[in-house]
């Protein structure tokens, strides 16, 4: 059965938080905002943190390995929410 601890799902959130913040900060054309870059951050953030528990993945610092999954599904969501929101107004 799958246990996530509520310490790891927090920590996801914070990084999703700060992940999102500065995806607001460093794209000033998007029209977007700051909340729902941030929103998105944390989304994608809990997602790549889960995915550190339900795949096969192991390290030697699990902190680090659920902080850099967790940065990485961030990231990775904000591109591809991003990309689908320029194609849609580039038309």
């Amino acid at each position: 059965m799958l246990s996530v601890a509520l310490s790891d799902v927090g920590l996801w959130v914070l990084v999703g938080l700060v992940v999102g913040w500065l995806a607001a900060l460093t794209d000033r054309a998007s029209d977007e905002g700051v909340l729902a870059d941030v929103a998105v951050g944390v989304i994608g953030a809990c997602l790549g943190g889960l995915a550190t528990w339900l795949l096969p993945v192991s390290s030697h610092s699990p902190l680090l390995l659920s902080i850099a999954a967790a940065m990485v599904g961030a990231s990775v969501l904000l591109a591809v929410v991003r990309a689908i929101t320029t194609a849609r107004w580039s038309r």
